[in-house]
C-alpha cells in the first residue's frame, strides 16, 4: 500500500475521538499558480476534496468532525500529487484557525505553512510531525544506520523529536496532546524498527544485537495499547525473515505472522481495523477495494480476523473480483444517449476494438480537466478502427450533463448512466471516485480497472500496442 497514505490514515486514526461539530479553516494563500488546485483530505471523510480558492487568495472551510481530526492539505498539478507541496492541520469542534499557506509555484522549495487562532499550537503541532513524518529523511531508515549502533539511533531519534514534543507541551487540548504525545512515541519506535530494518537488510543480524533485541522482547503482544508496536515489530520480523513468506506480499505476510504472535483476537482485528481504514481511503482516491492485488490480503484477513464486519466486506470484494476482475467479460449496464435512447454496454465492448472508458461529471473539475487531452487523444487516434473512446456521465442532474454535451459538440461519443442507484457500474467497478478510466481489451474482456488519465503520455501508447 502507499506508505504516505496509510501513515496519514493510521496517524488520523489515533486522533480522532467522538462528538460531533462544526470546525471553520480561514485560509490564505501566496505564491498560488492557477493551474494548480489546493485539495483537501478530512480524515473519515469519504472524499478528497478541491479547496475553492478566491482570486485574492483567500478560502474558508467548514465541515463537521469529530474530536482533533486531521486535515492533509495538497497541491495537485498536471493531476499528479505534488509531495513537495503538502501540509497537514488538525481541525477542533467549534474551533477556528487561521492557516496562510506560501508556496514556491515549481515546489522546488516545497511550502511554508502558519497558524494562528483558537489553540493554534495544534495545527502547529500537527504540520510539524508531518513534516518530520513524511517529508523528512531523517527518521528513515538509511540516515538512523548513520549513526553507526541501535542505541546511537536512539539517541538521534530523541534529538530529531525534541521540536515536536515542545510544541506539544504549549497545546491547549490536554486530552488531545495525550493522544498526540502517543502517536510521537509509536514514531519514534517506529524508528527504531527502520534502522533495524534496513540493518538487517545490510547483512547485519539484529538478533544478535542485545539492546535491540531487549527492546523487542519488552513488548506485550497481547496488550492492544502496544498496537503500533506490535505492528512496527511484525513488519520488521517479516523483512528479517523473508524466507518464511516468500509466497506471500508483505502485506498479508505481516497479518500471517500477527496470528501466530499473540494470542489476542482483539489485537489481530486492531491490525485488520488499520487496514480497512487504508483501503477506504484508497476508495476515496478512485482505487478499486476488488482489485486482484488485494486478493492475498482478503484471504488472510478471512484466516484471522473475527470481526464480522470485516469478513463480510472481504467476501464481498473477493466476490466482485470473480465477476468483474481484470480478464473478465464486461459487466453489462444501460445507458443513455443525448436524445434519451436506451442501449447496453456491453454493445459497445469487443467485436475486434479496443475501448477506453472515460466516467466523469459535469461538476467534477479533475474530470473536465482531462477534456482538452482527451480531445487531443481523439484527434490522434481517430484513423486507428480499433480504437473506441467514450465518455460514460455519472451526473444525476441530466439536464446539466445534456446542456454541456450539447454546447462543447466533443468529438467522440458521450453516455450518461440513467440510474446510479441500480447501475451495475456503480456496485460492480465501484465507479465512487472519478475522473476514472478503463480499458476493455477486443474481446470485451476488462483490461485495465484504473487505467492512466489521457493526460499521461503513457495511455496513448497503451491502446495502440493493445489494439495491434
Amino acid at each position: 500500500m502507499n506508505k504516505l497514505i496509510f501513515t496519514v490514515a493510521a496517524t488520523c486514526m489515533s486522533l480522532v475521538t467522538q462528538a460531533q461539530t462544526s470546525a471553520t479553516i480561514n485560509g490564505s494563500l501566496t505564491g498560488f499558480n492557477p493551474t494548480d488546485t489546493l485539495q483537501v483530505y478530512i480524515s473519515g471523510k469519504p472524499s478528497i476534496d478541491i479547496v475553492e480558492v478566491g482570486a485574492d487568495g483567500k478560502f474558508t472551510i467548514n465541515t463537521e468532525v469529530e474530536t482533533a481530526t486531521e486535515a492533509l492539505f495538497f497541491f495537485m498539478k498536471n493531476g499528479v500529487m505534488d509531495r513537495r507541496r503538502s501540509c497537514a492541520a488538525v481541525v477542533s469542534p467549534g474551533e477556528t484557525i487561521a492557516m496562510n499557506i506560501k508556496s514556491n509555484a515549481t515546489g522546488e522549495s516545497g511550502m511554508t505553512v502558519t497558524f494562528t487562532g483558537d489553540d493554534a499550537a495544534k495545527p502547529t503541532y500537527a504540520n510539524l510531525f508531518y513534516n518530520l513524518i513524511q517529508q523528512s529523511t531523517g527518521l528513515s531508515g538509511d540516515e538512523l544506520l548513520k549513526t553507526g549502533t541501535f542505541a546511537a539511533c536512539r539517541k538521534q531519534v530523541d534529538k530529531l523529536l525534541e521540536p515536536i514534543y515542545t510544541t506539544l507541551s504549549q497545546v491547549k487540548d490536554q486530552a488531545f496532546a495525550n493522544q498526540a504525545r502517543l502517536a510521537i512515541d509509536s514514531q519514534k519506535e517506529g524508528a527504531y524498527f527502520a534502522y533495524a530494518t534496513t540493518s538487517q537488510a545490510r547483512g547485519t543480524d539484529m538478533e544478535q544485537d542485545a539492546d535491540f533485541m531487549a527492546f523487542v522482547k519488552a513488548i506485550d503482544p497481547n496488550d492492544t495499547l502496544q498496537m503500533t508496536r506490535i505492528q512496527n515489530y511484525t513488519t520488521w520480523y517479516v523483512a528479517a525473515h523473508p524466507d518464511e513468506f516468500a509466497t506471500l506480499g508483505n502485506d498479508a505476510a505481516q497479518l500471517k505472522y500477527l496470528a501466530s504472535y499473540t494470542k489476542n483476537p482483539a489485537v489481530v482485528n486492531k491490525m485488520v481495523d488499520s487496514y480497512m481504514q487504508a483501503i477506504n481511503l484508497y476508495s476515496a482516491l478512485g482505487v478499486s477495494p476488488s482489485r486482484p492485488e488485494f486478493r492475498e490480503l482478503y484471504e488472510q484477513i478471512l484466516a484471522i480476523s473475527t470481526k464480522e464486519e470485516h469478513i463480510t466486506f472481504v467476501k464481498e470484494q473477493l466476490a466482485k473480483m470473480e465477476d468483474a476482475a481484470e480478464g473478465k467479460p464486461a459487466v453489462n449496464f444501460p445507458l443513455e444517449t443525448t436524445d434519451g435512447k436506451t442501449l447496453e454496454f456491453t454493445s459497445m465492448v469487443g467485436n475486434g476494438v479496443v475501448t477506453y472508458v472515460d466516467f466523469w461529471a459535469t461538476w467534477c473539475g479533475p474530470c473536465k480537466r482531462e477534456i482538452p487531452y482527451l480531445a487531443t487523444m481523439v484527434e490522434e487516434l481517430k484513423d486507428n478502427k480499433q480504437i473506441r473512446i467514450i465518455s460514460i456521465s455519472i451526473d444525476e442532474d441530466h439536464d446539466a450533463w445534456r446542456k454541456m454535451v450539447t454546447d462543447d459538440k466533443p468529438a467522440w461519443e458521450q453516455y450518461l448512466i440513467p440510474d446510479l442507484n441500480t447501475s451495475a457500474a456503480i456496485k460492480d467497478y465501484e465507479i465512487n471516485a472519478i475522473p476514472r478510466f478503463m480499458v476493455f481489451d477486443k474481446d470485451g474482456n476488462l483490461y485495465k480497472s484504473s487505467a492512466t488519465r489521457p493526460s499521461e503520455p503513457s495511455t496513448k501508447a497503451m491502446l495502440e500496442e493493445l489494439a495491434k
